[in-house]
């Protein structure tokens, strides 16, 4: 019987998940990109490996329909860490972001406004080898993989420079507002 389009993608998806291949998945739609996350999550979950996401922001329409991944990846003991690019209000609600807000072993690192985000890429990472990673997030281009270890070496360095960054950013801004505090009370 032939199989439709989502059904080979996803064959493609489990088979090397299921075998923790080194095989560069190409996505570019919104259902591609929910059955990676997904399996993805799921990865997780089961192994018990952490999870870091990048973001410019967490769109209810697609996070949402990943919280019954999150929530099982959450309660097996796995932390998650959302770094959120985009701290304007249109994306703060919505149940995945609510779900990992709360949670004690997860953790949500907003962005202070006016730091600059078109500089991060966007990614999923879990572990040291899984990841998901935007090439092109106007059009929802991305390439995944279950097997990539340089790569998710590469990944979690990028994600500890950014939090660096925003630590660093922060700092700076908080000293400026100490600043002009100060000058005030003068």
């Amino acid at each position: 019987m032939p199989q439709n389009h989502a059904e080979r993608y996803l064959k493609i998806i489990e088979n090397a998940r299921r075998n923790e291949q080194n095989l560069n998945i190409n996505n570019a739609s919104w259902e591609h990109a929910q059955m990676l996350f997904k399996n993805l999550l799921e990865v997780a979950a089961e192994k018990k490996e952490e999870v870091r996401l990048v973001s410019g922001h967490l769109n209810p329409d697609f996070y949402d329909k990943l919280t019954n991944e999150m929530r099982a990846v959450l309660d097996s003991g796995v932390p998650v860490e959302l770094v959120v690019l985009d701290n304007s209000d249109k994306f703060k609600k919505g149940d995945l972001l609510s779900l990992v807000s709360s949670h004690p072993k997860g953790k949500v690192i907003t962005a202070p406004a006016g730091y600059d985000l078109s500089s991060h890429p966007h990614f999923l990472l879990v572990g040291d080898r899984r990841y998901r990673l935007e090439t092109d997030h106007a059009s929802t281009k991305a390439v995944a993989n279950f097997g990539h270890p340089e790569m998710g070496k590469f990944l979690h360095d990028i994600y500890d420079n950014l939090l660096i960054k925003i630590s660093d950013f922060s700092a700076k801004i908080t000293a400026e507002i100490g600043r002009a505090s100060c000058r005030e009370r003068v």
